[in-house]
């Protein structure tokens, strides 16, 4: 089952492997760091296992924007509005985008099927 909250810190994490080191209960720590004991005991079963506290990266569908191209505002609100409703990647959108162009959906997803699209740039 994945996690239901946020993920406590790494530095919280290594302070409660190192007060259940030093011998402290469970209990102990879970009233000294304000976590809940099933939540500590985790934390320590993941450390056995392990040998360290780091998180795993989340899994889930890739960005659509890289944080170049949000950090840009590459396109003008009706173009972000057409990458997004059509599945388009902002760089591949761009390369079409021209000043004379029918901006509508379908004429950006027969544009996008031509055969200098099928690869990403990287």
């Amino acid at each position: 089952m994945p996690p239901r909250g946020k993920e406590l810190s790494k530095d919280l994490k290594d302070a409660i492997i190192k007060l259940y080191k030093e011998s402290k209960s469970q209990r102990q720590i879970a009233k000294i760091i304000g976590k809940s004991p099933a939540t500590l005991q985790k934390i320590i079963e993941k450390f056995q296992a392990e040998g360290n506290t780091l998180n795993k990266p989340r899994t889930g569908r890739p960005p659509i924007f890289t944080d170049q191209e949000r950090q840009e505002g590459f396109l003008p609100s009706f173009g972000l509005a057409l990458c997004l409703c059509c599945s388009v990647s902002p760089s591949t959108f761009q390369s079409i985008n021209q000043p004379n162009c029918a901006c509508d959906s379908i004429s950006i997803i027969e544009e996008i099927n031509q055969p200098q699209y099928f690869c990403r740039s990287q």
